[in-house]
């Protein structure tokens, strides 16, 4: 599982790292990825007048975890109510009993077990390499760092700081 041996970021010339040669194409996306994320999100703390009350932030796990809820949250932010079919759509495209490996398969599945396959799929040392890339929008979203490979396999222990019931929404 190639990604490992970035310090200093802003990928320079190719090092040999502990799992072998880097792979610089994905070090890169994810440095752009983040950096993005971190731009866009001190955008909405600090968005400007015009952009307030334009915008609703859903967090993956909210989606998957309560697909029904969120759907209704998202449709009444825009306007719309949720047909009782869309709803049946929604959950049934969430709490699949298929697992699969390929993440954009559209087809119904366990979409708690897909949201957290990156626990299961990424060795400890890439996951470090991620919050390290990706600490400040992770930081501000309410998302953990884990501290063993032992907490990362623990799928009990939830990714973020607080409940979904408590982190509430970014309605501006």
């Amino acid at each position: 599982m190639p990604f490992l041996e970035a310090t200093g970021h802003k990928l320079g010339a190719k090092k040999e790292g502990v799992g072998g040669p880097a792979d610089y194409h994905a070090l890169g996306a994810m440095e752009v990825i983040c950096n993005n994320m971190a731009k866009m999100l001190q955008m909405a703390l600090q968005s400007p007048d015009w952009l307030q009350g334009h915008y609703l932030v859903v967090w993956y796990e909210d989606l998957v975890g309560h697909s029904v809820k969120t759907l209704r949250r998202v449709y009444d932010f825009v306007g719309l109510l949720v047909s009782p079919e869309m709803e049946q759509f929604a959950l049934n495209m969430t709490s699949g009993s298929v697992s699969s490996s390929k993440p954009f398969m559209v087809s119904a599945r366990n979409a708690t077990q897909a949201a957290n396959a990156w626990r299961t799929a990424l060795i400890f040392q890439q996951i470090k390499q991620v919050e390290e890339f990706c600490y400040q929008p992770m930081a501000v979203l309410g998302y953990e760092q884990v501290n063993s490979p032992e907490e990362v396999k623990d799928l009990r222990r939830p990714s973020f700081g607080s409940p979904v019931s408590e982190r509430g929404s970014w309605e501006t």
